[in-house]
C-alpha cells in the first residue's frame, strides 16, 4: 500500500508566539514535529536561535536596526553562507526536479521562492536588535506565504498528476524544515524534517529511471546542508 495522504495547515501561531507553522499530517504518518517536539524559546514571542540577548547598539529599541547604516549593505557571513546553499545545493535540487520534469519541476519553482524569501528574512533579522512579536510576524510573513504556495501547488499538482503524488508530498513535507528560524533547537527541527523524508522517498525511488533516486539524494543533501548552516550560525 502507498503512503498516507497529507494535509497542510498554516495556522496562526498560538498564544501570540512568533512560530512558523509546520505541515499537519493525517493517518499514521508522523510529522517532523512528532519525531521530536519542537522546543520554542521560553522568551517567546521573540525568537532566540539568532542569539538575540537584548543587546544591540546603545539607544536602539526592539526591532530597530543595530548596525551602522553605512555598512548595512555589506552581506554578513551567515548571509554569504546561505547564498552558497542557494548557488549549490538548492541549484542541484532544482536540477534534479527538472530532470524528473512535469509537476515536480513546477513545484521546484515554488520551493525556490521559499528559500529566497528566507534568505531575505535572515538578512533583515541579523541586523535587528531583539524584535517584538509584531517585528517577527512581519519578517516571517513572506516566507510563510511562500510556504503556503508550496502547499497549494503540491495539492493541486498531486490531483492532476497522481503518478507524482509521492514526489510532491515528499518535497512539500520537507519544507517544514524552513520553520527552523522560530526554534531554539533549529538543528533538531531540521533533522526531524530530514528523518521524515524516507516516508515518501521509498516510493519515489521505486520509480524507473535514475532521476527519481537522484531527486531524493539532492533533497536530503539540501536539508543536511541547511542543518549544518543552522548549527554553525544559530
Amino acid at each position: 500500500s502507498g503512503p498516507p495522504n497529507m494535509t497542510y495547515g498554516f495556522a496562526t501561531p498560538p498564544h501570540g508566539q512568533a512560530q512558523m507553522s509546520t505541515p499537519n499530517h493525517t493517518a499514521n504518518y508522523r510529522s517532523p514535529q512528532q519525531y521530536s517536539p519542537q522546543v520554542l524559546c521560553p522568551t517567546t514571542p521573540t525568537v532566540d536561535c539568532w542569539g538575540w540577548m537584548g543587546g544591540g547598539q546603545a539607544g536602539t529599541q526592539p526591532g530597530q536596526l543595530a548596525v551602522n547604516p553605512a555598512t548595512s549593505t555589506i552581506p554578513m557571513p551567515s548571509v554569504i553562507s546561505f547564498d552558497q546553499i542557494l548557488k549549490q545545493e538548492l541549484k542541484d535540487f532544482e536540477g534534479a526536479c527538472a530532470a524528473v520534469g512535469g509537476p515536480v519541476g513546477q513545484l521546484a519553482k515554488h520551493v525556490s521562492a521559499v528559500w529566497k524569501e528566507q534568505r531575505a528574512m535572515i538578512d533583515k533579522a541579523i541586523k535587528m536588535k531583539r524584535p517584538s512579536y509584531d517585528n517577527m510576524a512581519e519578517i516571517l510573513a513572506p516566507t510563510e506565504k511562500a510556504l503556503m504556495r508550496v502547499e497549494s501547488a503540491a495539492g493541486e499538482l498531486a490531483d492532476e498528476h497522481p503518478d507524482f503524488k509521492n514526489h510532491l508530498q515528499m518535497i512539500a513535507g520537507a519544507m517544514s524544515s524552513m520553520g527552523w528560524v522560530t526554534s531554539c533547537e533549529p538543528k533538531n527541527l531540521i533533522s526531524d524534517a530530514l528523518n521524515a523524508v524516507p516516508v515518501f522517498a521509498k516510493y519515489v525511488e521505486e520509480k524507473e529511471g535514475p532521476e527519481h533516486a537522484a531527486l531524493v539524494k539532492s533533497l536530503k543533501a539540501l536539508l543536511r546542508t541547511l542543518r549544518a548552516y543552522a548549527d554553525k550560525y544559530h
